[in-house]
């Protein structure tokens, strides 16, 4: 059974640099991305949370920083470690070499304090503009108020958003054969 929480991501990010650059095709993407994010979100409730508003139009998974980067038993658990028969052999090496260098320099940049890392966080297209992002943002932060957050974006015209719930980019990030990333921290 499909879990329509990972439909509303892999429809939110659709569009997305990140996976218009791993899944080039928008057919192959459309179709792929609902078991990617099954995977993600697998992952995100073993090692952090997830959360949805909106009867799911809006989600958000993240993990803890103890499990930034991913664990070897963490995508056993999950599944994410079959993302090349989830995604294909090719997307997940251009996925792969870009969240695990983005991984690294969250690593490296908050080390052994307490964080945690909003691995996704998406809006159905049909309910953008309706403030269920920021409705799923706060509820996302509410989850582990104690620590430091931190997220990772391709998009800079989302920065605005971010810095509204007190997001600064602390980071800049192209990994090699990948696209920009901005690493933002509150």
């Amino acid at each position: 059974m499909a879990d329509p929480l990972a439909a509303t991501l892999a429809a939110a990010f659709a569009a997305d640099p990140l996976m218009a650059h791993a899944l080039p095709d928008a057919a192959a993407r459309a179709r792929r991305l609902p078991r990617l994010f099954g995977a993600v979100l697998r992952a995100c409730r073993v090692a952090g949370g997830v959360a949805a508003v909106g009867d799911g139009a809006a989600v958000a998974g993240w993990r803890r920083g103890d499990a930034v980067p991913a664990p070897a038993a963490l995508l056993l658990r999950s599944g994410l470690v079959l993302a090349p028969a989830l995604i294909g052999p090719g997307a997940t090496r251009r996925l792969m070499a870009q969240e695990s260098a983005c991984e690294a320099a969250i690593r490296e940049g908050f080390g052994a304090a307490p964080f945690a890392y909003l691995w996704a966080i998406g809006v159905a297209p049909a309910r953008q503009g309706q403030g269920l992002g920021a409705e799923m943002l706060t509820q996302a932060l509410a989850a582990l108020p104690d620590r430091r957050w931190v997220l990772k974006t391709e998009r800079e015209e989302v920065l605005p958003f971010y810095a509204r719930a007190g997001f600064a980019p602390v980071r800049r990030i192209t990994p090699e054969g990948g696209i920009p990333a901005i690493i933002l921290a509150r």
